[in-house]
């Protein structure tokens, strides 16, 4: 009986290894999170525009995705990277993703109408809460930048007021499950 508890208490770390996207998401989601309800909570809804965040894959070309808040603070809206914004006007365009991550974004819910845009996504804050949009757009840049489990992921998040406040909530954040 002893060894089935063992393997049991393994099997989430087992799991986790054999699927680099859990991985990924698993080491971010607490920073992730935390900086969406730490931004949300600055009292500026009738300026969303001036919250936003930057949730990137440290040297990665253009691997991130950005969200800000909207519609004084009902909705966030985020896109991911398509490259679309990398060159300057008349330059080619800069492919960033294979049909198949183009596929795998779109499941995640992140579509652009026209070719010379971002992925984008709106999410209602009253119907989903933060700990489930941060594990979406960690989800969405794992899928669309393939980053390995171990990844630094970087975020900015200008309107935040204390860097340091910030930075002990993430370290005290303990991920859901």
């Amino acid at each position: 009986m002893r060894m089935v508890a063992v393997v049991l208490t393994l099997w989430p770390v087992v799991a986790e290894a054999a699927d680099p996207r859990r991985t990924f998401v698993a080491r971010n989601v607490c920073a992730v999170r935390t900086t969406l309800e730490l931004l949300h909570a600055v009292p500026e809804p009738e300026n969303s525009r001036d919250r936003f965040m930057v949730v990137a894959a440290r040297d990665m070309f253009q691997a991130y995705v950005q969200c800000m808040f909207i519609d004084v603070d009902t909705r966030l809206y985020c896109e991911l990277s398509s490259g679309a914004y990398a060159t300057k006007p008349g330059e080619p365009r800069i492919v960033l993703h294979t049909p198949a991550q183009v596929e795998r974004i779109a499941r995640l819910g992140f579509e652009a109408d026209d070719p010379q845009q971002n992925y984008g996504k709106i999410f209602v804050l009253a119907e989903i809460g933060f700990d489930a949009i941060a594990r979406n757009l960690l989800e969405a840049l794992h899928e669309g930048f393939d980053p390995p489990p171990d990844a630094v992921v970087e975020l900015e998040a200008p309107k935040l007021p204390i860097r340091e406040q910030t930075t002990d909530r993430v370290a005290e954040c303990v991920p859901t499950q």
